[in-house]
């Protein structure tokens, strides 16, 4: 009668193997060449340039390999913003963005999203470089756009260029940037710890900006330190930068130098900063 369960025992051994050699597939290879190679973007959806997108659409990244979740947050940027914090959730080699709670994307909209270089995959290596996908939930793409350059001593976070429409500006352009906030009027002047820019754009490691994907008109512009990751400007917390009032996306323009200042401090301190208008 013993050998039945000695037979028994090795087969609970031989299970017992078979699923600790199964689960051991799932960590990366402990031999072979060290893993130094980036993830990338592999598709998107929407399709880049696609317009007539509905308003519920999802939008999806798929990468040439599994990405890590912890890299997630704070590694999508979306222009034009909503309020909230837009969520950014990794599934495997996708990355999936979700608009905040009861946001649908705005009609007759043109959308640029950009996965940050902070995205990387299983080994830690980061993406280097950002990638955008643009659409519109409209007829076709607006194809205005400024770029520039942010300078700043001793940066504390991403420097952030921001555009919010200039002229005439009514309920139906101007969004509070707290959905719940009541009776918002909007002043004469953008006021950036009130209301939703239109347009975002996050400078590269040299100060360079670009905010594309904007319809032909005069916008105000404003910079800032976005020191905790909200791509949203947070007075008291983070210094900032305000432009002309009314920059015209236009073929030539004047380069106005812009002061940085921590706005809760007195007296003020400053530094440098510069804006240089696009040249078509």
């Amino acid at each position: 009668m013993e050998p039945r369960p000695r037979l028994a025992r090795v087969a609970a051994a031989l299970c017992a193997a078979l699923v600790f050699a199964r689960c051991a597939h799932v960590e990366p290879p402990s031999g072979g060449p060290e893993d130094k190679t980036p993830p990338s973007v592999a598709a998107v959806y929407p399709a880049p340039g696609q317009t007539r997108i509905p308003a519920d659409a999802a939008i999806v990244f798929q990468f040439t390999e599994w990405i890590d979740r912890s890299a997630a947050r704070g590694s999508v940027l979306l222009s034009p913003p909503y309020a909230g914090r837009v969520r950014a959730e990794v599934d495997g080699d996708r990355l999936v963005v979700r608009l905040p709670a009861g946001e649908r994307l705005r009609p007759a909209t043109t959308h640029d999203v950009t996965v940050l270089p902070g995205v990387r995959d299983l080994r830690g290596n980061p993406m280097g470089a950002p990638f955008t996908l643009r659409f519109s939930t409209g007829d076709a793409l607006d194809t205005a756009f400024a770029e520039g350059r942010l300078t700043v001593q001793a940066a504390r976070g991403p420097l952030v260029a921001a555009l919010y429409a200039s002229g005439m500006r009514d309920a139906a352009t101007v969004r509070a940037l707290n959905p719940r906030e009541s009776g918002f009027t909007p002043a004469p002047l953008p006021e950036p710890w009130r209301e939703l820019p239109l347009h975002v754009a996050a400078a590269d490691t040299s100060g360079r900006f670009r905010a594309d994907g904007a319809a032909p008109g005069a916008y105000a512009l404003f910079a800032f330190e976005d020191v905790n990751g909200n791509f949203a400007f947070d007075i008291g917390l983070e210094r900032a930068a305000t432009g002309p009032e009314a920059l015209a996306l236009a073929p030539s323009a004047t380069a106005p130098d812009l002061r940085l200042t921590r706005l809760d401090t007195l007296p003020l301190r400053t530094a440098e900063v510069a804006f240089e208008p696009a040249v078509h």
